[in-house]
């Protein structure tokens, strides 16, 4: 009871949702706020000192439902460090501008895809993230929020068949997203899947195409200016003699097309099992793999549920072995992960050995109108990054949604 109060408190000393709320005539506003505190020391690896900095950001969702099968929505998002002049006189940022198109078929558009429910999103969207996001992902685990693209987005299918299709203008990403990934997110990309599943079996084929805007300019050592095709399969069993188990098979294989070679020059393979418990709070226990060689390039930054958070040090040519433990305390989840990381390609005579990582975070649901996140991470490197001290990251995270019918 007294928890409740407290909820409540906090969420009307931080803001009202209800003067916010605007749905009539089929139009909506809800959004969210979030405010971050992060302490890194150091763990990037890229300087000896720590770093700190607190973070807000501000999503803005308009929506408005023309019809049963016609809407239209547009996100603003406002990203800012507070005490640092350069973000924080950021303008405001249009994430999404979508219009979206249910069963078009049946309104005489693209009928020869038969009777089914197709539905078409035109504009700009975000990034999705497709199973556990090895290939795809939306980079939504920073204070930026997710990355977006111009395009167009076909869902629908035939039968027991799935059909997505994605077509993408990929420039568009995130501008605050300056990395690395990020830079290789740029140029038009492709993604096709088929899906097909029954009670036990799941399976996923997908293609997924990049090609850069730009001009090559011959150096096959960057990603940013080169053109790859992926392709891959993801399995997702659940056998009915065992209630509580999932197991998921991924394999990719990812050729570079302008880059003077024959043959794959990257590949992803994961294999991880997961086991659902009722063992009082401990509710969840995994384990599996991950390799992705030297040559892979994910298109969209791998968000901390993968590989933690030394993705900020890198995402390929890594092979990740981790557990996993999920619990549930009333409305506290808490997880806790193990990572050990190992490098695919080595130089003659080199270690091998990355590090291992213990990764901590809680989240407490407090209603509709708050919540709080916590996490600490500790990387203890190995003698392949020639480092010898433990890199620690910290944060704490409010966030206030508001708004909604």
């Amino acid at each position: 009871m007294r928890r409740g109060i407290l909820c409540s408190v906090l969420a009307l000393l931080v803001l009202t949702p209800s003067a916010l709320v605007l749905a009539q005539g089929g139009m909506s506003v809800d959004g969210e706020v979030r405010l971050r505190t992060e302490y890194k020391g150091p763990f990037d690896y890229s300087s000896d000192s720590s770093d700190d900095g607190t973070f807000m950001r501000t999503h803005l969702n308009f929506g408005w439902a023309v019809s049963e099968d016609v809407a239209f929505s547009v996100g603003l998002q406002d990203s800012r460090a507070w005490g640092n002049d350069g973000n924080g006189d950021a303008d405001v940022d249009v994430n999404t501008a979508t219009l979206s198109l249910s069963n078009v078929q049946k309104m005489g558009y693209l009928s020869f895809l038969g009777s089914g429910q197709w539905d078409l999103h035109l504009g700009r969207m975000n990034v999705p993230t497709y199973g556990d996001g090895y290939v795809l992902a939306a980079n939504d685990w920073s204070n930026t929020g997710p990355d977006s693209y111009d395009g167009f987005h076909l869902a629908g299918g035939f039968g027991d068949i799935s059909v997505e299709f994605i077509w993408a203008d990929s420039n568009n990403a995130n501008p605050y997203d300056a990395g690395a990934q990020g830079a290789a997110q740029g140029g038009l990309w492709y993604y096709l899947t088929l899906g097909w599943a029954n009670d036990m079996v799941g399976v996923d084929a997908y293609l997924l195409t990049r090609r850069d805007n730009g001009e090559d300019d011959g150096d096959a050592d960057t990603f940013d200016d080169v053109d790859s095709d992926t392709m891959g399969f993801r399995a997702s069993i659940t056998p009915s003699q065992v209630e509580g188990l999932e197991v998921v098979i991924e394999f990719a294989s990812q050729e570079t097309e302008n880059d003077g070679d024959s043959g794959p020059d990257g590949e992803l393979t994961v294999i991880r099992a997961g086991y659902g418990l009722d063992m009082g709070p401990l509710n969840h226990i995994g384990i599996g793999m991950s390799e992705a060689d030297e040559g892979w390039n994910q298109a969209g930054d791998w968000n901390h549920g993968l590989l933690g958070h030394y993705d900020i040090v890198n995402n390929n040519n890594v092979e990740d072995f981790f557990v996993t433990l999920r619990g549930q305390i009333s409305d506290f989840a808490v997880n806790l992960d193990f990572h050990t990381f190992t490098a695919v390609d080595t130089a003659a005579g080199a270690d091998d050995d990355i590090g291992s990582e213990i990764d901590l975070y809680t989240t407490w649901d407090c209603g509709e109108s708050l919540a709080f996140q916590a996490g600490w991470s500790m990387f203890s490197p190995g003698d392949a990054l020639l480092v010898d001290e433990d890199g620690d990251f910290f944060y704490v995270q409010m966030t206030v949604p508001f708004g909604g019918n």
